[in-house]
């Protein structure tokens, strides 16, 4: 999916972070002034209490903590630039300006968002609705459940704009998710324009670091399962006179610049473009349609469904059976994403005059570009408790040993990863890194 997010966030005051009173060291963030807070506390006290009461919790004795959910840019876009409904667009200013909707304001948001429908558009305009509506699900099925309730928790949630939580310093962010959260879920996939929240403490689904958000992890997992579009990885500085080989027989062309969302190209312009692109930062070029028209795409969500079974690479593959071909399979058991959230997502790609579906890219978290696939995560996450102590545990730990296997694999193409590793900046490529179906990753000078 190609997004169009803002060039960058503005740069708000500090003072949507308020220190609680009886925790004079504790970082809190407040999206609303406290007089508006309180306007809504009771609507949220009452659904709170309800809950409370179907657990037998009793409320003096649990925490403040709740789950926080990060989203970016897009999603504050299409609230407002959508015609949904005309109470939503407010709400979409907060969300943009504080960068963070309380759990206490959820209600009033949860009525606009309710009065979204299902709609007949087209093309960019049904997206406005498809996000509305699987944002709207995601929260009422994160709020107060007993299905997925995290021990000491209160049961709510927050909302956080991913580019304000950047604005902050890295600490300050550390300290406001460790004392304030149980969980941190992130949208998928989330906009390569600002750092991923890395976070161990407390447990996060989604990118686990942000490399993982990066073009450098496309050429991981090419690398990994020997299974991708036509690739090449070019340093900041480089200059393409043609297009390699590999290129030849495309027309469209995914190319991503380091710290930006992909964009779709044509021929007829892609080189002027690239060349412009590599003066400011690395790029990544992906050979993407043979014609005219995008390609054939299909998402295969995380967890893997339970009646999901390997298949021979010989089927003819399509939307209804993805979900057992041998990559997919492959790449749940190498990772260990058995208790994980996300999507695979699969393209038809040709090389060398052969079409065949290969592996484009993993993302980690909750998809709101998709109704089906949103409702289909949510439901495995009660069915399957995910959320348990146990399987959170799995999860972390398989997220940390993914994240050693890919930070070894990108220490091979920079030039000093102990130096470049830091969270202002990704580390760059010092030579040419390439990915094909005859010869997997490769390398050439600069």
């Amino acid at each position: 999916m190609i997004k169009n997010v803002e060039n960058g966030a503005p740069m708000w005051d500090d003072s949507w972070i308020v220190l609680k009173e009886d925790e004079p060291e504790s970082d809190s963030v407040a999206g609303l002034p406290w007089e508006e807070q309180s306007k809504t506390g009771n609507a949220k006290s009452k659904l709170a209490l309800e809950f409370y009461e179907r657990m037998n919790l009793n409320p003096e004795e649990l925490t403040s903590k709740r789950i926080a959910f990060v989203f970016d840019s897009t999603i504050t876009a299409f609230l407002m630039m959508g015609n949904l409904a005309s109470g939503l667009k407010s709400h979409a200013v907060t969300l943009f300006e504080v960068g963070k909707l309380t759990d206490e304001a959820m209600d009033d948001f949860l009525q606009e968002l309710d009065k979204v429908s299902s709609g007949t558009e087209e093309g960019e305009a049904q997206r406005y609705f498809d996000h509305a509506i699987a944002l709207r699900k995601t929260i009422r099925f994160l709020r107060y459940n007993e299905n997925i309730y995290l021990p000491g928790s209160d049961g709510g949630i927050d909302l956080f704009r991913c580019e304000r939580l950047e604005s902050l310093e890295s600490e300050t962010v550390r300290r406001i998710l460790m004392n304030n959260y149980t969980m941190i879920i992130s949208m998928a996939p989330i906009t390569h324009e600002v750092n991923s929240i890395t976070s161990s403490i407390p447990i996060h689904h989604g990118a686990s670091i942000p490399e993982m958000n990066s073009p450098w992890f496309s050429l991981f997992l090419y690398s990994t399962f020997g299974c991708g579009p036509p690739t090449l990885l070019l340093p900041l500085g480089s200059r393409l006179l043609h297009l390699p080989e590999i290129f030849r027989d495309f027309h469209l062309f995914l190319v991503t610049p380091f710290r930006h969302d992909s964009q779709v190209l044509p021929t007829n312009n892609v080189l002027a473009s690239i060349n412009d692109m590599l003066l400011v930062s690395p790029v990544l070029i992906q050979g993407y349609s043979l014609g005219d028209e995008e390609p054939e795409t299909v998402d295969v969500p995380l967890p893997l469904p339970l009646d999901s079974h390997k298949q021979d690479d010989g089927e003819e593959w399509n939307g209804e059976n993805m979900k057992n071909h041998p990559i997919i399979h492959q790449i749940v058991e190498s990772f260990q994403l058995q208790q994980s959230i996300g999507f695979v997502r699969m393209v038809k790609s040709h090389f060398n005059g052969e079409s065949e579906w290969v592996l484009l890219s993993l993302e980690f978290g909750m998809p709101l570009f998709d109704i089906a696939l949103n409702d289909y995560v949510c439901d495995a996450i009660a069915t399957r408790k995910l959320f348990s102590e146990e399987n959170l545990q799995l999860h972390s730990k398989s997220a940390r040993l993914l994240c050693l296997r890919f930070l070894h694999f990108v220490e091979e193409f920079t030039i000093d990863l102990a130096v470049e590793l830091n969270p202002d900046k990704l580390p760059l490529p010092n030579i040419s890194v390439g990915f094909d179906k005859i010869r997997g990753v490769y390398t050439r000078p600069r």
